[in-house]
């Protein structure tokens, strides 16, 4: 698959999600800033699998108790994981592992967090150049992204 391939696919998954509205921004307001991040994945040999592509917002320019309130999500200790792992071994039984695809586009925003996103520029809307997207899913990179995906 090529770059623009995953750009178009990764572009296409945030349309299908509804992950933001194009809207006239409020005054003032906070514009956080977007920008691409790409993977390459190999195989063993070192030849070239496909071209992860994510599209990640500047959370470091999130204002706090504006653009987010909570930021903690629940994590795993080691020491849970070997629990398991053991428990799997010694009981001979099989263990699965998943891949969520898109995860923090399952996260929802609330409505008390307003967060203004700039458009892309080799995608901004010709009709309203000057609109930013209203997020109501969280990206990857947002303070609060952990946090409504885990609820």
């Amino acid at each position: 698959m090529e770059l623009e391939d995953s750009i178009c696919e990764k572009l296409y998954t945030l349309k299908k999600a509804s992950t933001w509205e194009l809207i006239d921004p409020l005054p003032n307001a906070n514009i956080v800033e977007l920008k691409w991040v790409f993977h390459v994945k190999k195989d063993a040999a070192g030849n070239i699998v496909c071209y992860k592509v994510h599209l990640v917002a500047q959370g470091f320019s999130q204002v706090p108790s504006i653009d987010y309130f909570d930021t903690y999500a629940p994590i795993t200790k080691l020491t849970s994981i070997r629990t398991v792992l053991t428990h799997t071994a010694c009981q001979n039984l099989k263990l699965h592992q998943i891949d969520i695809k898109g995860t923090y586009l399952n996260g929802k925003l609330n409505e008390n967090e307003v967060i203004y996103m700039c458009q892309l520029s080799s995608y901004t809307n010709p009709n309203h150049p000057h609109w930013v997207c209203c997020l109501c899913k969280t990206l990857y990179r947002l303070k609060q992204s952990g946090h409504r995906w885990y609820q």
